[in-house]
């Protein structure tokens, strides 16, 4: 009778185990599932602006502006600045893994230190009034990548 609650204990002690290794691998299947939904969708988007906005993209690749003086940001560029927003904020609230930001951090560190980006600061300021976090990340990004250009 002993042996027997013996074993009927430990088969519960391992149903529970077992159970909560299978939650805990469908919730970090779920957030695989969701961070690849989020880099496709994401993707899909920015491959919508370079298509239809390739001309006002092409100016922000450029070396220089006419006199280094500030102009209007391209609506590609804002397009894009608006989707780096969008990006920004899903992974500062956990939604995109640190690797999954890794592959969009090289294009956004490009197109930030491109020049009409970085003379377009007021610009920018103005579309994205209210939000201070984003602001000050691209004010400490568009710093480094001066700083090093």
């Amino acid at each position: 009778m002993i042996i027997l609650d013996v074993i009927l204990r430990i088969m519960t002690t391992g149903s529970v185990f077992v159970g909560a290794s299978a939650v805990y691998a469908a919730v970090h299947n779920h957030n695989r599932q969701l961070n690849a939904q989020i880099f496709l969708n994401y993707s899909d988007r920015l491959q919508v602006i370079r298509r239809s906005m390739r001309s006002d993209l092409m100016l922000t690749r450029q070396t220089a502006t006419p006199d280094d003086q500030p102009q209007d940001i391209p609506v590609g560029a804002l397009e894009t600045l608006h989707l780096i927003f969008e990006l920004f904020e899903l992974k500062d609230q956990g939604y995109v893994t640190q690797k999954t930001w890794t592959v969009w951090s090289r294009d956004i560190n490009r197109f930030l230190a491109s020049p009409i980006i970085q003379l377009g600061r007021d610009q920018i300021a103005q579309e994205f009034d209210g939000h201070t976090h984003f602001m000050d990340w691209i004010d400490s990004k568009i710093g480094a990548l001066s700083a090093t250009a």
